[in-house]
């Protein structure tokens, strides 16, 4: 163990100071972790601000309940583990290939990523469209389920005829 990290640990302390990365001045901390050392990146006191005032400056708004339902349906469907592997660093990917590129003396392979139409929607209907769709496929399965318990009863029911009742 580095006398640096072990005198860290004792003393509780960290090691702060300053280097250059992608062009911009940093304030860093040094401190143990694990079996070494970990470097992480702070903010300058200019660069910190309190979120209060940001957001005395969001207006009041009364939401509708039905807007906030379906909100509450999508958030509750798209939830899920944060799988990190699932997003990529397309600059550095693209950076990597300049530089192979540059190596194996070839022109670099260029992916060009068509942009989406700029078809404008109404977010609610979309949202209501979405819902629905969700809702279809447990409609169609709760309809399964019906058909099979009115089979087994011997008894065959039109979807929307009024049921009898029994005397």
């Amino acid at each position: 163990m580095s006398s640096f990290r072990r005198r860290s640990r004792t003393r509780k302390k960290i090691g702060v100071g300053q280097f250059i990365l992608r062009g911009h001045g940093n304030i860093v901390a040094v401190k143990p972790f694990g079996k070494g050392l970990m470097l992480e990146v702070l903010r300058h006191a200019n660069e910190v601000r309190a979120a209060e005032p940001l957001f005395k400056e969001v207006p009041e708004v009364k939401v509708d309940k039905e807007a906030l339902d379906l909100a509450k349906e999508l958030v509750k469907r798209k939830a899920g583990k944060f799988e990190p592997e699932q997003f990529k660093d397309e600059y550095s990917e693209a950076v990597w290939e300049l530089i192979h590129a540059k190596i194996e003396h070839r022109a670099p392979e260029i992916i060009e990523t068509m942009p989406g139409s700029a078809k404008v929607i109404n977010i609610m209907d979309a949202l209501k469209k979405s819902v629905q769709q969700g809702k279809g496929a447990a409609g169609a399965k709760t309809a399964a389920k019906r058909g099979a318990a009115s089979a087994r009863n011997g008894k065959k029911t039109a979807k929307g005829a009024p049921k009898r009742k029994s005397a």
